[in-house]
């Protein structure tokens, strides 16, 4: 962080320098300053301090401060895209993006407690200090001393691009993370594939071969029925019409033959192939 302040304070090309008047301000602040001077756009949190109720920069100052908050946040803007980050407003939130990471950050006049005993009530009040904070758990804040906010310019973006950083390795930790999850769930998903691909083959190898297996059992007891009544000289008509409707019905059944029926459908196919398929559980 000093070293990177140091490096930055002494880049020429830095506009580090907060002018005492707006000069072609950016389009933020122009948006910023329409809305805080109306009063039907903007509301007194407390006793002189304006906010707004918009999607503007987050400013929370008097009036007598606005001028001077204004010009700050102008100055690190454009110090800001000069270093290739930006400044974004989302969900009525302000955040510098650096190095693709968002902070959320607020200027502000900071406040004093005063009780109004002749009015009854308690409340704060502006104490012409501006104060320029980095909001959320990364929290930091920069306030009027011996020295103005104006001039920790170097400070507050030495800051920010150190988050920025941070945030941006935490970002290519997560996605190279990220990306480690999706390739072992992608090969998992293909090893199951496989596995559910080579079970399926395997299945329809196992039911065609039973199948096979099944009409070669009938049709040797169909032939070993039809041996038996020709030894005993009992092979007669109504024998010969259960002969051949056995054999054609060995046919419909063999995977080999496959011979359609002309009363049974697939659907009688089927169930015998359910019933095999039991066996596999």
């Amino acid at each position: 962080y000093f070293r990177l302040k140091k490096e930055i304070e002494n880049d020429p090309t830095l506009p580090l320098k907060v002018p005492e008047k707006l000069s072609k301000p950016d389009k933020l602040i122009i948006e910023t300053r329409q809305c805080l001077l109306d009063e039907t756009r903007c509301y007194n949190p407390h006793r002189g301090i304006i906010a707004s109720r918009e999607s503007v920069l987050n400013v929370r100052v008097s009036r007598h401060n606005l001028s001077r908050a204004l010009r700050f946040l102008d100055a690190l803007i454009k110090l800001l895209r000069v270093r290739g980050h930006d400044i974004r407003i989302e969900y009525g939130r302000t955040s510098a993006v650096v190095y693709g990471g968002r902070i959320e950050i607020s200027v502000k006049e900071k406040l004093k407690y005063e009780m109004y005993e002749r009015l009854g009530f308690k409340d704060y009040s502006a104490a012409g200090l501006l104060s320029f904070k980095i909001e959320g758990y990364r929290e930091r804040t920069w306030v009027d001393d011996k020295q103005p906010i104006e001039d920790k310019l170097s400070s507050i973006l030495a800051k920010l691009e150190v988050l920025g950083l941070e945030l941006q390795e935490f970002r290519i930790r997560n996605e190279n993370l990220q990306r480690e999850r999706e390739e072992k769930e992608r090969m998992e998903r293909e090893i199951k594939e496989r596995k559910e691909n080579e079970f399926q083959l395997f299945r329809n190898l196992f039911i065609q071969a039973t199948l096979l297996h099944k009409a070669n059992v009938l049709r040797q007891y169909v032939r070993t029925v039809e041996s038996y009544a020709m030894k005993k000289g009992d092979k007669t008509d109504e024998l010969n019409s259960w002969i051949e409707w056995a054999m054609n019905k060995i046919a419909w059944i063999d995977p080999l033959i496959n011979q359609d029926d002309l009363i049974l459908d697939d659907s009688y196919k089927k169930l015998m192939h359910k019933e095999i398929e039991d066996e596999l559980r």
